[in-house]
């Protein structure tokens, strides 16, 4: 053996150790991501250097050993060894051919074609394999990247495979400047290209995302300048962290003390070109009342010190050093009382959805000058009925896409999805386990929680409002306010209010509901949502007529209460009502609609025989769309997320394992106002099952006030039972097959009028995907770590015989 083949053996050798080793640790479950971005360096290093053969041979062995970090997930999944082997070994040959690609064209001193090629080609390859497979594991480079901010940034705007690229782009030019062959003048030129299309790319996405936000809104907005004075200050809390915010004081406002009105959030104040926070514009209709507006983001969010939790709990009042949410507003509102001039010593707390809950929060250790609190939209519990679980039935795709927003970094993040249609995209995830293995590998804290806790356990119960406001005296007058069709939050606002009657004494709990989806009140007219005509502005009124003289009562001490107790819209009929408590307690007869067979719907029992069913046979592999296709990302542009539970439900009307029963068309109007339960005796041939009710409200086929509303199935309730939970949330149990068991679900309160010669429908199913995680129908003790395996068909019966009388109570109001 020759010096020369010793010195070729030493460096074929350190570069494998050296790029297997970044690259196994850079990648895989639990990846040190920045250590992609050097793993591939001593190997392109090596190929300029060495003959064809043993390039190939070292980069494709590093990559292979590289890639070993994978083994037990495939082993997990059961993947046969050869199969894995394979897997494996496809993008560690493609690694191979392009490092030798890259050192043939340093040796023939094209430097900047050396640089370029080697991301080109990998991209390519990634994306002809992302054809073949639905879910790319260890091929695609860009999932490794979710802990860096810099890639996360660019991810947003050009999307994974520009992730890729780049992960790519930075060993082999690092390579190309190393080499003492070739200009090096070239290479600068065509990375200067390269940086530049990339610059414009991002910022033609991050323009066009502006423009889009801006038609999104209704209203015009005003010149802030000319009407507050804008100061922002990093607010100290009792444990050092300091919290930004930003604070707007009405000019002129030296006239006459005025109160705080704070909004808390978890998002960024970020604002227009003023710098004037675009949350201003929630509140126009109370600045000719005058108060001094607080913006604040919360701890670990954006420009705020310390760490951000999602739905931080309550902390342990007996650490006097402990903080949480309550404590945190406490100590906001103490320093502005004492460093913000002109206060009248009052202060008052507003915020919908993560903020609503923040604003909820400080009810558990009130400020003495906190003097009235909205909460809109706010969750109450994130296992039983709102963001993440409904009834123990895990929400998939805004459970996965909430936290893959918030939690990567201090500021929002875009997921890099790489398909158009999200059922196709969750449907080929497989199993829950894989959003781990193959994007996020155990770095969203809230995700490893969905994991940890699939019950109702201590981890939820801590979490959930219902522990601490069913014993709490409201000592603060508050504005519960929820939407009909709100898709994120309508049980939490409810729900609140309902666990603060327990103990209210002093007319201090209100509750408005209105025809609303998700923040619908505040940001658009509300005269219309979908093809729904509701007649009137009702966004405008609430703002005008109860939010602005509600809290001018409260803070100003003007005026009078706006409102009786309860202020709901009644849908149908579309008009306000306002009742002493909510729901009504006089002029209600609780009814029965009884299931019936040939699909009919009626306030008479059934007389069929004992086993009198209808059934349908559940196939995970095939689950019922939540709604029409495309399912696009849920806050992406164009995304019809929002208004998706007035949806036509006739998309589903060719479906088999979908079953539906009428009324016979309504003689004359029919009004329900309270609590909507189904009481649903069902069997399954599997050992659990999920099971979705809606009560839904059929237009004529001849309707000329609108004709695009001819036959139109509008959901007015509707709620998902996971079966495991019907006798306890707590203690999940499996079903036992073809036993018929009574499901008692809650389809929540409602307040509407199903007009004459309309019908009425209910619908069953069992699957409401992505939306709901799709269930087994194998009992597992943890759906999360489910295998592909345990998803299996099963053969649904739904009852209706005088022995076992499905039936969906209704409130129906006789006066």
């Amino acid at each position: 053996m020759t010096p020369n083949d010793d010195s070729s053996t030493v460096l074929a050798v350190c570069a494998l150790l050296a790029s297997s080793t970044l690259l196994f640790f850079g990648t895989g479950p639990h990846p040190i991501c920045w250590l992609t971005w050097f793993a591939p360096l001593p190997v392109l290093l090596f190929a300029a250097h060495s003959p064809a053969l043993p390039t190939f041979g070292i980069a494709s062995l590093s990559w292979f050993i590289g890639g070993l970090n994978m083994w037990h997930y495939f082993r997990g999944l059961g993947i046969p060894t050869g199969a894995a082997i394979m897997i494996i070994l496809l993008p560690s040959c493609i690694f191979g051919a392009i490092v030798l690609i890259h050192g043939q064209l340093i040796l023939r001193r094209q430097l900047w074609q050396a640089a370029l090629v080697v991301p080109a080609l990998w991209v390519f390859y990634e994306y002809l394999f992302s054809i073949v497979v639905s879910h790319r594991t260890f091929g695609n480079l860009g999932y490794t990247q979710m802990d860096c901010l810099l890639v996360l940034r660019l991810a947003s705007a050009v999307g994974i495979w520009g992730v890729s690229f780049c992960v790519l782009l930075l060993p082999a030019s690092a390579a190309a400047f190393l080499s003492t062959r070739g200009s090096k003048m070239q290479l600068v030129k065509a990375l200067s290209v390269v940086g530049s299309a990339f610059l414009i790319a991002g910022t033609i996405h991050l323009v066009s995302r502006s423009h889009a936000n801006k038609l999104a809104t209704n209203r015009d907005i005003p010149d802030y300048r000319q009407i507050f004075d804008r100061n922002t200050v990093m607010i100290p809390m009792r444990d050092g962290v300091r919290l930004y915010t930003e604070i707007y004081t009405p000019k002129n406002g030296l006239m006459q003390p005025m109160p705080f009105l704070m909004e808390r959030t978890a998002y960024t104040l970020e604002g227009d070109a003023t710098h004037y926070t675009t949350n201003l514009a929630d509140f126009a209709e109370m600045f000719a009342d005058r108060y001094i507006f607080v913006f604040q983001e919360i701890r670990g969010r954006y420009s705020s010190e310390g760490q951000f939790v999602l739905f931080r709990p309550p902390r342990d009042s007996s650490d006097q050093h402990a903080t949480d949410e309550a404590t945190d507003t406490y100590d906001t509102i103490d320093w502005l009382l004492q460093n913000i001039p002109n206060n009248n010593g009052r202060a008052g707390l507003v915020g919908i959805s993560y903020s609503g809950w923040l604003a909820t929060m400080a009810l558990l250790e009130p400020h003495p000058a906190l003097r009235a609190i909205s909460e809109q939209a706010s969750p109450a519990d994130q296992l039983l009925g709102d963001d993440f679980h409904h009834n123990g039935a895990f929400r998939l795709s805004y459970g996965f896409e909430c936290t893959a927003t918030m939690e990567p970094s201090r500021t929002s993040f875009t997921f890099p999805f790489d398909k158009r249609d999200m059922f196709d995209w969750y449907l080929a995830l497989g199993p829950l386990s894989n959003i781990n293995a193959l994007y996020v590998h155990d770095k969203l804290p809230t995700w490893n929680n969905f994991f940890a806790h699939p019950n109702y356990d201590e981890f939820w119960k801590k979490r959930a409002f219902h522990r601490y406001l069913s014993e709490l005296k409201p000592a603060v007058p508050i504005l519960n306010v929820a939407g009909w069709w709100d898709p994120e939050d309508f049980y939490g606002p409810v729900t609140i209010y309902e666990n603060l009657e327990a103990n209210e004494l002093d007319h201090r709990n209100y509750l408005v509901i209105g025809p609303w989806n998700h923040a619908g009140w505040m940001r658009t007219h509300g005269t219309k949502l979908s093809v729904v005509d509701f007649g009137s502005d009702t966004g405008a009124f609430f703002r005008q007529k109860i939010e602005a003289p509600w809290f001018a009562y409260w803070l100003h001490g003007t005026g009078a209460l706006p409102v009786k107790e309860a202020t709901i819209f009644e849908t149908g009929s579309n008009q306000w009502k306002s009742y002493e408590v909510w729901p009504p307690r006089s002029g209600i007869t609780r009814s029965k609609l009884y299931l019936r067979a040939n699909g009919h719907l009626s306030f008479d029992p059934s007389s069929d025989r004992e086993n009198a069913f209808d059934s349908y046979i559940s196939d995970p592999a095939n689950p019922v769309p939540y709604r029409q296709r495309p399912v696009e990302v849920t806050y992406s542009t164009g995304s019809r997320w929002h208004t998706w539970l007035l949806q036509d439900q006739r998309f589903l009307q060719n479906r088999p394992d979908t079953l539906t029963w009428f009324t016979d068309p309504l003689t004359e109007n029919l009004t329900i106002s309270g609590d909507i339960v189904a009481h649903l005796f069902a069997s399954t041939t599997g050992t659990d099952s999920d099971w979705i009710v809606k009560l839904i409200d059929v237009y004529p086929d001849k309707y000329p006030q609108d004709p695009n509303l001819e036959g139109y199935e509008l959901i007015v309730s509707d709620e998902v039972l996971r079966g495991r939970f019907h006798e306890s949330f707590e203690d999940p149990k499996p079903l036992v097959p073809n036993q018929v068991t009574n499901f008692t679900i809650d389809l929540h309160t409602n307040d509407h009028t199903f007009l004459k010669s309309h019908r009425i429908l209910v619908q069953v199913q069992s699957s409401w995907f992505p939306l709901i995680d799709r269930n087994p129908q194998k009992y597992v003790p943890n759906i999360f770590l489910a295998t592909p395996a345990d998803y299996q068909k099963a053969t649904q019966r739904i009852y209706h015989s005088q022995q076992y009388p499905s039936n969906v109570e209704i409130p129906i109001r006789t006066q």
